[in-house]
């Protein structure tokens, strides 16, 4: 098990790649699983207690010990056809967002974002900046460019999952 702190933050996960967005800058720790654990319960026996640990002040370090070769397994690479970035939606938050691979910076200014097929527009600023029940282009929190739908899901509407093709 594995516990990592990056951006004054915590997460907790299994060391199976699932933190590869994480950079090797990250403070790894492997957590213990005690024999009493539950081998199919980690949620409960191993990552609530350690939850607990951090969220009473107590340190990443206090949970385990060191590790410097966490599984890191490789994002896919946005690549070009012609003029044109060709990435991928990677992930899907639960607000059925569709976050893509594609950096902004890679993108010519006022490029038109497409995703299975569909224009999303140029990139926008903030939800408001479109009518709601409209797609919405922007650049997320994780500095990589999302698709939304004002109000609403752009993963429903789409019908759209991680592996759908995102374009610009």
């Amino acid at each position: 098990m594995l516990g990592a702190t990056r951006f004054g933050r915590y997460f907790l996960a299994p060391d199976n790649g699932l933190l590869s967005f994480l950079s090797l800058n990250a403070k790894f720790i492997s957590i213990p699983v005690l024999p009493e654990a539950a081998p199919t319960f980690h949620g409960r026996d191993v990552f609530a207690p350690a939850a607990g640990v951090l969220a009473n002040g107590g340190s990443l370090e206090s949970l385990g010990t060191a590790i410097t070769d966490p599984l890191q397994l490789p994002l896919p690479i946005p690549t070009t056809d012609r003029d044109a970035v060709v990435g991928e939606v990677i992930y899907v938050d639960r607000f059925g967002t569709l976050i893509s691979n594609i950096s902004p910076s890679a993108l010519k200014p006022g490029a038109s974002i497409h995703v299975g097929g569909v224009d999303a527009g140029p990139l926008r600023r903030t939800f408001a900046d479109v009518a709601p029940g409209e797609l919405v282009a922007f650049t997320g929190s994780g500095g990589t460019v999302e698709i939304a739908v004002r109000d609403g899901s752009a993963m429903r509407v789409l019908g759209l999952g991680v592996g759908a093709e995102v374009r610009a």
